[in-house]
């Protein structure tokens, strides 16, 4: 499997052939995140919801940053949903 992170887009192996997949990402703002378990459960709630990859950055008492990939869009509703789930608030959405 091939992922390029600038073009957000994966080529899979299907059977042989190579399939282009399209990739949302979106990037959150978190607050409330203080450990790796946070990370942990915030990571756990956005993969049930169908994100393919996340990406978390941690700052211990303030905004953290939290990058998400799927192969579908998710909507922001859905995502602070994810995150309230967790226990975290998200602020913001890019």
């Amino acid at each position: 499997m091939v992922r390029r992170v600038a073009g957000r887009f994966r080529s899979i192996n299907v059977l042989g052939a190579w399939q282009h997949q399209s990739m949302a990402t979106v990037e959150l703002q978190i607050t409330g995140m203080t450990c790796g378990h946070c990370v942990m459960s915030v990571t756990e709630e956005l993969e049930a919801l169908g994100a393919t990859e996340v990406d978390v950055v941690l700052n211990k008492g303030g905004l953290s940053i939290a990058q998400v990939t799927s192969p579908n869009p998710l909507s922001e509703a859905d995502l602070a949903a994810a995150i309230a789930e967790a226990g975290y608030q998200m602020v913001a959405a890019n």
